[in-house]
């Protein structure tokens, strides 16, 4: 899809673990922020569309992210050591098995 030149990263909604792919690939030092083009699918209906976002590097563990399409939203989101996101307010919180 022309419309997707650009992107590198792929975000489905509703799902933490695409977080995962920009924080990865490009490690921030904290306090710097930078912004992405990605992918973005909405898993309900499987409509794919380009939409600009940021991450901050807020602490060791602790990253901003913004939706940049004018909408301002805006949450915090707690990673492990993996950069995997433990909690997304309002859709999801990482559950550990005690065995």
């Amino acid at each position: 899809m022309a419309e997707l030149n650009g992107c590198r990263d792929i975000d489905i909604w509703p799902t933490p673990f695409t977080n995962t792919f920009p924080i990865r690939r490009q490690p921030l030092a904290i306090g710097e922020r930078k912004e992405f083009c990605m992918a973005w699918v909405h898993g309900p209906d499987l409509t794919v569309r380009p939409q600009s976002q940021s991450y901050t590097r807020l602490s060791e563990r602790l990253y901003l992210f913004e939706n940049l399409d004018g909408s301002g939203f805006k949450v915090e989101l707690p990673v492990d050591e993996d950069g995997v996101v433990q909690d997304y307010p309002g859709l999801f919180r990482r559950v550990r098995l005690e065995r």
